[in-house]
């Protein structure tokens, strides 16, 4: 975690720039820019060492080297060794152009003074700053007198409290005068995300982002990053930004002033629903209102009314025309229930409903058994289970039934024990080697058993349950993304989403977030995808209809199941001891129909008439 003053920049004007925007483009093209990159990691003494400095203070060299800087790029300097390299810079920045100073480390604020620390400072008491420290407006003052067109200080300082335990209250002191712009990666008195070993801090992950983008002026690079770093953290970090900047503009990558793009699109689309009154809400831009504007492209449109069944349609808008949706009665003549509900003897399970739709299947990125990617338009709605089949449920089947599962008649099944997958012959969903409660996914489980459960649920509630083919579990997992997981490529979230190996696994592959639980997880336990399922990746492998191909080559282009028999059959989805790739969207894998691990449940689908 970084200490409540983590980032701040500092943007000297110590020239008037021109009016002209134009005319302050054309110059930035030809100037003179000039970079002093510091990261200090390796501290002495009580000082933590920094985690993620070196990194994002490379980062940062790399992005100004390709902008055309000319970059001093130093890690872990002492005190002596930081003056020198200033004093450098110093004579590089005279006479005009842009200087960047960006510093990551720690830093230290006393009687109202901000101090960078180098590596070999010795601090025994926090008034040995003055002494030990490099003074902030010392810098500040000679980039001034360079007389340059524009200076640049950025201070990723500090990432931690250095002086928490041993010396006192840490961190640099809140600077906003006159001619500087200041960021902070987070408000006064809160801690902000110093990333993962390996990762740039969260606010420079953004920062870095930003700055790559052509067209945003100094003070635009820094607000859409704050508005990243607040949503990522959802609403936990809050950058502050103070723009003292009296005139002028930078810009980090130049704009393109001589071929302004076309603008996109905007359209006005017209929503009717049956029955009338009915909210709509377009995910991700909020409620519809007439007159919305919505650019080209795939919106996923949730219809809801008292008394009706919730109904998400997808639409592919380019144009400003009408949209008709219609919403099912509750009771009204569904097929499958829409809530899980107990009936004694055997338990109905929970359904969502799936429009037909289109969809690109596979992935040019991933594995060889992803390839060739394909549409797959599946013209017809169906249902499927809201979660994964759970243990209670199973359970009502056995008892019902006596039936004995595959593990159960043969040799066990395939668990995770003392450090390494084997099979136990004692093993089987009642006994999988770790503790489950009944809202736990069954596992253990064969794509057998699992045939000999649908046609039990069936002859209980009168229904046509079945498997999800292969296309249709890619289907409802994308849920209208072509990501690698229906909350984006990004795996910083992972473990709000999924249970996968996390920290908590001896996995070589193991994330390094905490998902709470160390094997399977209750059903429904994390964020639901945007159509309104839960665990469609990780927590315990799906069983699919299809048998198993090595490719895509010929597969079926209509939802179908590949009926071609084969020696395996489909499973889908990760589980709890996989990495986030292996819960990809697109991964496949295969098994033996009488195969059961730990690891390995089902789902069910169903027709929707």
């Amino acid at each position: 975690m970084k200490f409540w003053i983590s980032v701040m920049v500092l943007c000297l004007a110590t020239a008037n720039l021109q009016a002209d925007e134009r005319k302050i483009i054309r110059q930035m093209k030809s100037e003179k820019r000039v970079a002093l990159v510091i990261g200090n990691k390796a501290y002495l003494g009580d000082l933590p060492p920094l985690r993620n400095t070196v990194r994002d203070a490379k980062s940062i060299r790399d992005i100004l080297k390709k902008r055309g800087f000319e970059v001093i790029y130093k890690t872990d300097v002492t005190k002596k060794s930081m003056k020198n390299h200033l004093k450098s810079f110093y004579r590089k920045i005279r006479g005009g152009g842009v200087g960047v100073f960006y510093f990551s480390g720690h830093g230290i604020e006393l009687n109202g003074q901000n101090y960078l620390i180098p590596t070999n400072a010795d601090l025994e008491d926090k008034s040995d700053a003055e002494y030990e420290a490099v003074a902030l407006n010392q810098i500040t003052s000679k980039m001034q007198k360079a007389k340059n067109r524009l200076n640049i200080v950025i201070l990723d300082a500090c990432r931690s409290n250095p002086f928490e335990k041993s010396i006192g209250s840490g961190g640099l002191a809140k600077v906003e005068p006159i001619g500087l712009f200041v960021s902070y990666s987070t408000s006064a008195g809160k801690t902000a995300s110093d990333g993962r070993r390996g990762e740039n801090g969260l606010f420079t992950k953004y920062l870095i982002k930003y700055m790559k983008q052509s067209g945003l002026n100094l003070s635009d690079v820094f607000k859409k990053a704050r508005e990243d770093v607040y949503d990522i953290s959802e609403g936990k970090q809050f950058p502050a930004i103070y723009d003292q900047t009296i005139r002028g503009n930078f810009y980090f990558t130049l704009p393109d002033i001589t071929t302004p793009p076309d603008p996109e699109p905007i359209y006005t689309p017209t929503f009717q629903t049956t029955p009338s009154g009915a909210s709509m809400l377009v995910e991700g831009y909020g409620s519809w209102y007439e007159g919305m504007k919505l650019k080209k492209g795939k919106y996923d449109i949730r219809v809801s009314k008292s008394g009706y069944e919730t109904t998400i349609y997808t639409i592919n808008l380019s144009s400003s025309g009408l949209f008709r949706f219609s919403l099912e009665a509750k009771g009204g003549g569904s097929d499958f229930s829409f809530t899980k509900k107990d009936m004694g003897s055997y338990i109905i399970p929970a359904m969502v409903k799936i429009n037909r739709g289109s969809f690109t299947m596979g992935s040019n990125n991933g594995r060889s058994n992803e390839k060739p990617t394909h549409i797959v338009n599946i013209g017809y709605g169906f249902y499927i289970g809201k979660y994964e089949v759970s243990v209670a449920e199973f359970r009502k089947f056995v008892n019902d039934t006596g039936y004995k599962t595959e593990a159960e008649k043969g040799d066990g099944c395939y668990v995770y024990s003392g450090g390494s997958w084997g099979k136990k012959s004692d093993a089987n969903w009642k006994n999988p080697y770790f503790n489950q409660d009944s809202n736990h996914p069954v596992v253990c489980v064969s794509w057998n058993d699992s045939e000999k459960y649908i046609e039990w649920v069936n002859r209980k509630t009168g229904k046509n349950y079945r498997l999800l083919t292969e296309a249709e579990w890619e289907y409802v997992a994308r849920a209208g993304t072509t990501t690698k997981w229906s909350f984006g490529d990004s795996k910083s979230s992972v473990c709000k989403y999924m249970n996968l190996a996390d920290s908590n696994t001896n996995f070589s592959y193991k994330e390094s977030c905490d998902d709470g639980y160390k094997n399977t997880s209750p059903v429904g336990n994390y964020r639901k995808n945007p159509w309104g399922l839960y665990d469609m990746h990780g927590n315990v492998w799906e069983w699919c209809e299809d048998w198993y191909k090595s490719d895509y080559n010929n597969a079926p282009t209509n939802g179908n199941a590949n009926d071609n028999r084969s020696q395996y059959k489909l499973l889908r989805g990760g589980s709890w001891d996989d990495s986030s790739g292996d819960s990809r969207s697109a991964f496949r894998f295969s098994y033996y129909p009488s195969g059961r691990d730990g690891d390995i449940g089902f789902r069910l689908a169903g027709a929707l008439h």
